[in-house]
């Protein structure tokens, strides 16, 4: 029996291992490469954040010799640095809607695991009139699902 709430745990303590799990390889490079991006993402905003707000406390201690003086102003350094804060977050949270959707993914493909996606599925479509309840004719659709 394929087991929804052991693609679950896998991917919830290891990501990737819910698609291994239910045989999903070809989602290990696209979740893996997402998470590369975003890691990649939070090291560079960070690193800019931590730059900016450095030169920000150089220029406020000694505002006549700090770094960027004759590039940014003090006030330029502050909406800076708490631009690539913002990023920085902003891509923190990506990060973790990543990893929730990998859990989110291993538990829907562990319930459709056994279901039929074959050509050998077809329908029918009926459509009729009836008389609900008495009040007067109404059009209806009727739809038949049936396994070849």
């Amino acid at each position: 029996m394929h087991s929804p709430r052991k693609a679950t745990i896998l991917s919830a303590v290891i990501p990737g291992a819910g698609q291994i799990y239910n045989r999903k390889y070809w989602k290990l490079p696209v979740l893996y490469a997402g998470f590369a991006g975003t890691a990649y993402l939070i090291n560079y905003n960070h690193s800019k954040y931590r730059k900016y707000t450095d030169a920000y406390a150089a220029g406020i201690s000694d505002p006549k010799n700090y770094p960027y003086m004759s590039k940014y102003s003090t006030d330029d350094l502050l909406t800076l640095s708490n631009a690539y804060h913002r990023d920085r977050d902003l891509s923190v949270i990506l990060a973790t809607g990543l990893y929730i959707m990998n859990i989110i993914d291993a538990a829907v493909d562990a319930h459709l695991f056994r279901f039929d996606v074959s050509d050998n599925l077809s329908i029918r479509i009926i459509p009729g009139l009836c008389f609900p309840n008495g009040s007067g004719l109404s059009p209806s659709l009727s739809l038949h699902f049936t396994k070849k």
